[in-house]
């Protein structure tokens, strides 16, 4: 198995191995250990397969953030991975015992409880992962699904002082504030949830019940208010990041192309062209992006 060039050397490798409603799992790469932010797979064998792709043994990752209860992030898989694998589980205290009960004793034939290793932790309070090769930080996101989170997943600096990069991650969101803004401020690279365009929900092929739900403040992001925080980030960081990359980009009430059109538009009217901008295809593995300052 040869590892993919950021694993093992300087940097940080971000690689979506899969985005969009029927799964999510992002992995996070440096030093040769890894983390995933969640880890929403349908059977164990396309999670094999995927790190397969990715050229990383399961015995590397050293932990799955998990950002909300819905089945797509979180599910029995999951469970099971965390399990087989020995990969500890970072949730919220709150999402806890919710997920446990009605995505692992509701599905387990075995009658057994679960053998993994269950961390927890506080928003705002920064935790070490594989021993502080990754410094997290959690924050609340405005989103139905149990307690939902954004991550701020920094990778250890090199000799000289060097900090390090960092990712801000927020997949699942309805709305945004300020506060989100100057979290994700603090990252050197944006994953950003864009999963609607307006002409194409207004149009959509779903039960109102549910369009409304995903318009609404603890539903998910448009194109356009993706685009509005990332320049607030950028207005408050008082300058570039390395790039933003559009995840969570709906089957039903968006395109990739309609994503990327609208981002990368409002941003170069704010001023902020350069920056590269692309996206997570739907239910597929994306390719890896290699970072560094």
């Amino acid at each position: 198995m040869d590892p993919l060039p950021g694993i093992a050397g300087p940097g940080l490798t971000l690689w979506p191995l899969r985005s969009g409603s029927s799964g999510n799992c992002l992995l996070i790469a440096s030093g040769g250990r890894a983390v995933l932010v969640d880890a929403g797979w349908k059977a164990q064998r396309d999670f094999a397969e995927a790190i397969g792709k990715a050229g990383i043994a399961a015995s590397r990752i050293a932990g799955i953030l998990l950002t909300h209860t819905h089945v797509d992030h979180f599910n029995y898989t999951t469970f099971r991975i965390a399990e087989k694998h020995g990969i500890p589980l970072w949730v919220h205290e709150s999402n806890w015992e919710r997920a446990y009960r009605s995505q692992f004793l509701r599905v387990c034939t075995a009658g057994r409880p679960w053998r993994g290793d269950r961390r927890f932790f506080q928003f705002g309070v920064p935790f070490p992962v594989a021993g502080g090769a990754f410094e997290v930080e959690a924050c609340r996101l405005s989103h139905d699904g149990g307690t939902p989170c954004g991550f701020l997943v920094r990778c250890a600096g090199g000799e000289g002082g060097d900090p390090g990069v960092s990712i801000g991650v927020v997949t699942d969101l309805g709305a945004w504030d300020r506060r989100l803004a100057r979290f994700l401020s603090r990252a050197d690279f944006l994953v950003v949830e864009s999963n609607w365009d307006p002409e194409m929900i207004a149009s959509s092929p779903r039960d109102p019940v549910d369009v409304a739900r995903v318009r609404s403040a603890t539903g998910h992001l448009s194109n356009e208010a993706c685009a509005a925080l990332v320049c607030e980030t950028l207005r408050l960081r008082g300058g570039p990041v390395l790039g933003v990359l559009l995840a969570h980009i709906s089957a039903d009430h968006n395109t990739m192309s309609r994503a990327l059109a609208t981002v990368r538009r409002i941003l170069a009217g704010a001023g902020h062209g350069r920056i590269p901008v692309t996206a997570a295809p739907r239910g597929v593995m994306a390719d890896p992006l290699i970072l560094a300052r």
